[in-house]
């Protein structure tokens, strides 16, 4: 488990790595939405990173925190998917689903 675990992840990194790298193609100026368009990819990087410190030193607080953390951004990828039906939201929402399920497991 621990190994899906942390191959989900990394997959997470990746995924807000390339939001943040598709910000400067989508968007040619600084501006409002491009901020808040990379703003989100550092949301999703930030949620990768705190289950991985959960995944490497578990606790009860990481634990708490992560599995608010992973509870939040699914809520959030569910209303994204429903207002937003492109394919690499759907991506992300099986992302943040499994990352939700091993971070209720990983305790």
């Amino acid at each position: 488990m621990k190994l899906i675990y942390t191959i989900t992840i990394w997959l997470f990194l990746f995924l807000g790595l390339g939001h943040c790298i598709f910000t400067f193609k989508r968007y040619s100026t600084i501006e409002a939405n491009s901020l808040w368009f990379f703003s989100a990819a550092l949301g999703v990087i930030f949620g990768g990173l705190i289950n991985y410190i959960n995944l490497k030193e578990a606790s009860p607080l990481t634990n708490s925190i992560t599995l608010g953390v992973n509870v939040f951004q699914f809520l959030f990828y569910c209303v994204l998917a429903y207002n937003i039906q492109k394919p690499i939201i759907f991506v992300a929402l099986i992302f943040a689903f499994l990352l939700l399920v091993f971070s209720i497991i990983n305790k």
